[in-house]
């Protein structure tokens, strides 16, 4: 076993509210908990039914995030590629790339309302 469990992935963000309405609305996400501090803001947010947490981040002197694409996709497994795509799109986000098949998955790629890059992937019927 594992000595350390991944337990949640930190975006830094620009817009605190805004990037957490579009998690809630396109990804189905809620807060779990809350930090104000002198130097910054964050907002915990977690999934029902999974204990994985995606946290934002925003400064409070005004600072800009990094460069939004300097790591890899977040990630999100769905039964319905289209919907789930439809419902970011929806909410701010912007097609990149797809939805296409690449081996036994259907996938798409989007950026949330400050850059951000999301992968979602739909296993297809028969896949493992």
């Amino acid at each position: 076993m594992a000595h350390a469990k991944l337990a949640f992935m930190k975006l830094i963000v620009d817009n605190l509210p805004r990037m957490q309405a579009f998690y809630e609305q396109a990804f189905g996400f809620r807060q779990t908990n809350a930090f104000n501090t002198p130097d910054f803001d964050e907002v915990m947010l977690a999934q029902d039914g999974n204990a994985f947490l995606l946290l934002l981040l925003a400064y409070k002197d005004g600072r800009r995030s990094p460069d939004a694409s300097a790591h890899g996709p977040t990630g999100f497994v769905c039964t319905d590629l289209q919907a789930s795509v439809d419902k970011a799109l929806g909410q701010g986000a912007t097609l990149k790339l797809g939805p296409l098949d690449v081996g036994p998955t259907r996938v798409a790629f989007v950026a949330d309302p400050e850059g951000h890059e999301i992968e979602i992937i739909q296993f297809l019927e028969g896949a493992d």
